[in-house]
């Protein structure tokens, strides 16, 4: 009975997952502000530009993609991007 409880629980999470868009042409222009709207199992898609946010810190399970080569700036800073929980999928789309 536990088991149909804890698979009902992923598959209700993962049906209401959602996607949120950064980038110039999007509703939302900022990587910290799209991870701090996230929830656990969203997906944070990043198109591509140069993102000059500083330390950007993400700290929940998320998937994190950048599509067409986005670029963390990190001014200059040793952490562009801290992992502080582990990320479901970082990767780059072309």
């Amino acid at each position: 009975m536990k088991k149909i409880f804890y698979i009902f629980l992923l598959f209700s999470s993962i049906l209401q997952a959602k996607v949120i868009e950064v980038g110039a042409n999007k509703s939302i222009k900022s990587i910290k502000k799209a991870i701090a709207l996230a929830r656990v199992g969203d997906t944070v898609l990043v198109y591509n530009g140069v993102y000059k946010e500083g330390n950007i810190s993400i700290d929940k399970k998320i998937v994190f993609i950048g599509k067409k080569y986005p670029i963390l700036d990190g001014q200059k800073n040793m952490k562009s991007c801290l992992l502080k929980r582990m990320v479901l999928l970082l990767r780059v789309l072309k």
